[in-house]
């Protein structure tokens, strides 16, 4: 899909002059919806030529998204518009004019909407979208079905050139509710633009939300990087499409091939079916990969080829298949010390690399503290089944406040839920959150017997890199055999598959 933010030609007013005054006459006398539409259709076709106009409308308010299309189609008035609360990261740092044209094939709510309105058709279109006011999004769509040919820059001047009387008009159109406090279901989300600390984040995720390029979260554990991922999907063109999330570190490393890429029936014993994996099942859609760090060496070379080339496939499979995904990658780990080591792919991580995000720790944001202890609370409360929600003194805040919260978000979610479960004991004392410094490196646990209190004068290795050198010695002594009487399995005391599986790991068998 192609964005224009200008106009991609010079200024040219290419439509009869008569027309011109006409769609201009019919927006001055501001008719009625459904008549507008009607008598603005027979205007626009002689400019666009297409068959059908689609005007849509959110807020930050679920229930308040409409559409309406005309001519109608039948059967099509209780098809979800599909858009979410973050909504907000659009009227809050989404341009006030943006045209788009685009097809079938292409990502975004508008097609999703239109794609289940005429299932199985092809079609151009060409959407106008505005912030109106910082509080309404409104989408003007020209859809083209059948042979009529595709919408082209030409087009998108022409509409340019009348963007602001058509959407003046469907300002005047729609009027959603002037509330001010959101439902009770949306209060049960905090969306990452409702924190002032994570501004700066919010702009990188508008700024990469509608490109296709991998994007890579780096941060402390518990920062919030799985809430930042679920945004930039909402906001991306893929909202339509699966999200799938799979935590690489939570799967067994004889699994992992099959969890990620899938497998055949009878690939393997076990395989007693035919299985998609997550890439597969997260085709045209978006995959978060938590902690990539933990990814074993031959998950990565398949990853690598997935990314190069979009091809998957299966394990004990023969044809390739064609994957159009988007790859979120997060991790608390230090890649690029990992690619020095060669605990890490460099040839990844570059691919990964392309648009780092770095979610900065809740230490360096202590602005966003007052609101997730407000939220956290109320959140507790409602799972605990306590209808008052109640508050830190301004002295606890304070001490909140001051505090490095080591663990980030994931350590004041649980001293909220603590302190929630003891004020619930006795509602009359006050509601104290207690910030536990006991696992801070000044109270690092005092060495064992045995174990010198002072640091020795070379840094130790990385325990990988030792358990690397000690295979490698046993392979020198057995002159590389593994199994048997005298391999590197029996010298090192292990099963020689044990021995194989970890040698895959570290990446010292293909």
């Amino acid at each position: 899909m192609q964005t224009f933010l200008f106009s991609p030609t010079p200024e040219d007013t290419s439509y009869p002059e008569d027309t011109g005054r006409g769609i201009a006459q019919i927006l001055a006398e501001n008719p009625p919806l459904g008549e507008g539409m009607m008598r603005l259709h027979h205007a626009l076709n002689t400019i666009f030529t297409f068959d059908h106009i689609l005007l849509t409308y959110a807020t930050e308010y679920r229930e308040e998204e409409q559409y309406f299309l005309f001519p109608d189609v039948s059967g099509t008035e209780k098809i979800p518009l599909n858009s979410f609360r973050e909504q907000l990261l659009v009227l809050r740092n989404g341009p006030k004019k943006v045209i788009r044209i685009g097809n079938q094939d292409d990502h975004g709510v508008t097609l999703g909407l239109i794609s289940r309105i005429f299932p199985g058709s092809r079609f151009s279109v060409m959407i106008m979208r505005a912030i109106l006011s910082r509080q309404l999004i409104c989408s003007l769509s020209f859809i083209r079905i059948r042979k009529r040919g595709t919408f082209e820059h030409q087009h998108v001047t022409l509409a340019f050139s009348l963007f602001d009387m058509l959407m003046d008009y469907c300002r005047r159109q729609v009027r959603p509710s002037r509330r001010r406090e959101a439902p009770e279901e949306d209060s049960r989300f905090l969306s990452v633009t409702e924190l002032p600390g994570m501004k700066q984040v919010t702009d990188m995720i508008w700024q990469v939300a509608r490109q296709q390029c991998p994007v890579l979260l780096l941060g402390e554990s518990g920062t919030g990087k799985e809430v930042v991922a679920e945004t930039l999907y909402r906001a991306s063109a893929r909202v339509d499409a699966p999200f799938i999330k799979v935590n690489c570190g939570g799967i067994p490393d004889s699994l992992i091939d099959s969890e990620l890429f899938g497998h055949e029936k009878g690939s393997f014993t076990g395989a007693i079916h035919t299985r998609k994996g997550v890439f597969e099942r997260a085709h045209r859609g978006m995959l978060l990969l938590d902690e990539i760090g933990e990814l074993p060496p031959a998950g990565q070379t398949r990853l690598l080829r997935i990314l190069q080339d979009g091809v998957l496939e299966r394990i004990g499979g023969s044809e390739e298949q064609q994957i159009d995904i988007r790859i979120i990658a997060a991790t608390h780990r230090d890649l690029s010390r990992m690619v020095q080591e060669g605990r890490f792919r460099a040839d990844l991580y570059f691919r990964l690399d392309v648009f780092p995000i770095v979610i900065p720790p809740l230490r360096e944001r202590p602005e966003d503290i007052p609101l997730l202890i407000h939220f956290l609370t109320a959140q507790k409360c409602r799972q605990y089944w306590v209808r008052q929600i109640p508050s830190p003194s301004a002295q606890n805040m304070r001490e909140l406040l001051s505090y490095p919260w080591p663990g980030n978000i994931r350590e004041l979610n649980n001293a909220v839920e603590r302190a929630v479960i003891l004020w619930i004991g006795d509602m009359r004392r006050p509601f104290t959150i207690s910030a536990s410094d006991r696992f801070s490196p000044a109270q690092a646990v005092p060495p064992a017997a045995g174990y010198p209190e002072s640091p020795p004068a070379e840094k130790p290795e990385p325990l990988n890199m030792a358990v690397i050198r000690h295979i490698q010695k046993a392979l020198v002594w057995s002159n590389g055999k593994i199994s048997g009487a005298g391999g590197a399995a029996e010298i090192l005391e292990l099963h020689p598959n044990t021995l194989r599986a970890k040698m895959r790991k570290l990446g010292l068998l293909p």
